[in-house]
């Protein structure tokens, strides 16, 4: 992300570095001020907003945990198949 700040900054970082206001106290916040989008916070239940930057890379990470698992049983399912034969 480093690299795209530097060679892309938005128009709203462009002007906070040009009157010094550079200080962004949480990484929600950069995410933000970055994207245009509301990071999220998480709700009393533990969740994200589905529509929250937070919430879509969550979902996405839980997705891919998921089709892991698949993954890993499906491999686990044809070694045993070729044992058996």
């Amino acid at each position: 992300m480093i690299n795209i700040l530097t060679r892309f900054p938005p128009r709203r970082t462009q002007q906070g570095v040009q009157y010094g206001d550079t200080r962004w106290g949480k990484v929600d916040e950069a995410v933000s001020l970055l994207t245009g989008r509301d990071a999220g916070e998480r709700n009393s239940d533990g969740a994200y907003p589905e529509d929250s930057i937070n919430g879509r890379v969550e979902a996405t990470l839980f997705r891919f945990a998921r089709d892991l698992q698949q993954f890993e049983k499906g491999k686990d399912e044809e070694e045993n198949h070729r044992i058996i034969k």
